[in-house]
């Protein structure tokens, strides 16, 4: 799979192996949105934010529910640009938003968003996509596939990539992939206008290993987006059994559903298991999962577990109770990981929050503008980050019924500090050295997928050129 970006998940790795965990400083978190907002440039106010997104630059986007607004225009969504997408908009005149499906925001600040419209003359609703206040693609539009002619016949979930591409999940007709209908992963480049069907990712074909594509899951959390290599949770079949595993564009299960390639787990039912979302890695996946003597909620990929139930992290050795039910996890381009979990401290204290790696980063109890975090739920897209995760988004609740939007700046981890220490000296060369020799991850400094001299070089630069 020569197209695949390798990212290695260096933080993860160097703590697991030195039994040290870099620290990341952070600074206080600031309130960008809350509950009472006023919204910018119509009537009402934010009466709920139920999720965030954040665009590889760090601008940002909440759904949104609106106080004084009539029924049929009780939900939108704002951004750090103070653009808005709001049921009961008429995006022209005979097309009004009916229901916001999924959304995104571009590095512009624009709201990418799948919506359900209500035509005028019509008693049936169309699925559309809207870019900036514009329709880019609605159900019934001949589509602009990048291949035989077809019928766009609906969207769902759709996820950002850069500015003017997106990659969302459709059903199309005729389509290039799926002759009789089917839902299918689906890329959009605005400047041509054209939607590009992502190879194997689709309901109705067969896999290399032989075994047949029923559906694919249609939300968040059942896609690891990367651009170049994305992949899905898929319902599978094969002669007359049925599981759920990871495939990707190539139609190879990366992660199969009765397998965790060597590290001696065994997936249990991926039904209700979900995908990193990141810019550019590997699957990693969080699921149950049994070894022999123990069945848990595990995050893995094919070959590396990076956090399970029952392990302590950080300074306070926190004890991990639960992963999450819905929230999703997600890596940035310093293939740091950052997700959900439920921790107990020594003195019976439970709190939940949101973990870099091994490191808590905004925990319940935590001061936001003087106010302790009270509450930070387990849903989806309650937290998201920047491309290089410098940039934390959360939804936070600070009062009894008083929600806020926070951002935390995060200070990753400097790469040649191989022993954690915080100083450069002649024990990050012993440390890396150990690492090359156990074939660690971390010591794929170049990021190409094989460990060599040109990985000596590269952290000899690295060290050269010191820490911030």
């Amino acid at each position: 799979m020569s197209f695949i970006c390798h990212i290695s998940l260096r933080s993860i790795t160097v703590a697991a192996t030195t039994g040290m965990l870099h620290s990341v400083a952070q600074a206080d978190p600031t309130v960008l949105l809350s509950t009472n907002s006023p919204l910018p440039g119509m009537s009402g106010t934010v009466d709920a934010i139920e999720s965030v997104r954040t665009s590889p630059s760090g601008a940002w986007a909440c759904l949104v529910t609106v106080a004084n607004a009539n029924p049929d225009s009780d939900t939108a969504v704002v951004t750090s640009s103070q653009q808005m997408l709001r049921e009961g908009d008429a995006i022209t005149p005979i097309f009004i938003v009916d229901k916001l499906l999924s959304y995104d925001v571009d590095d512009q600040g624009r709201v990418v968003a799948s919506v359900t419209f209500s035509v005028a003359g019509a008693t049936q609703l169309q699925t559309g996509i809207v870019v900036d206040g514009e329709i880019v693609a609605k159900t019934f539009d001949p589509a602009t596939l990048s291949g035989p002619a077809g019928y766009l016949a609906g969207f769902g979930w759709i996820e950002g990539i850069s500015d003017g591409f997106f990659q969302c999940n459709m059903t199309a007709l005729n389509s290039i992939v799926q002759p009789t209908g089917g839902r299918e992963l689906a890329s959009f480049t605005e400047s041509s206008g054209l939607f590009t069907m992502t190879g194997e990712l689709a309901s109705g074909v067969t896999l290399q290993s032989g075994r047949f594509v029923d559906d694919i899951r249609p939300w968040r959390g059942s896609w690891s987006m990367s651009g170049l290599a994305p992949s899905v949770i898929a319902y599978l079949s094969d002669s007359g059994t049925h599981l759920v595993s990871v495939i990707n564009a190539s139609g190879e299960e990366v992660l199969p559903g009765d397998a965790i390639g060597s590290t001696g787990y065994v997936w249990g039912d991926l039904r209700d298991a979900r995908l990193a979302s990141t810019a550019s890695h590997s699957p990693v996946l969080v699921a149950m999962a049994a070894n022999g003597t123990s069945t848990g909620q595990i995050i893995a990929s094919d070959s590396t577990i990076f956090a399970e139930e029952g392990q302590t992290i950080g300074t306070s050795n926190l004890l991990v109770l639960s992963l999450g039910q819905t929230s999703v996890p997600r890596i940035d381009t310093n293939g740091s990981l950052f997700w959900w979990a439920a921790t107990k401290d020594q003195t019976g204290n439970i709190a939940r929050g949101i973990i870099k790696n091994g490191t808590p980063i905004l925990m319940e109890g935590d001061p936001v503008q003087s106010i302790p975090v009270r509450w930070i739920p387990d849903a989806p897209d309650q937290f998201d980050i920047n491309t290089d995760g410098t940039t934390l988004n959360a939804v936070v609740q600070l009062g009894f019924d008083f929600w806020a939007m926070v951002q935390t700046s995060i200070d990753t981890p400097c790469y040649p500090d191989c022993d954690g220490s915080s100083t450069l000296n002649i024990f990050d060369y012993i440390c890396f050295g150990n690492m090359y020799t156990n074939m660690d991850p971390y010591a794929d400094c170049d990021s190409n997928g094989t460990l060599n001299v040109f990985d000596y070089i590269c952290f000899g630069n690295l060290y050269a050129a010191g820490c911030p």
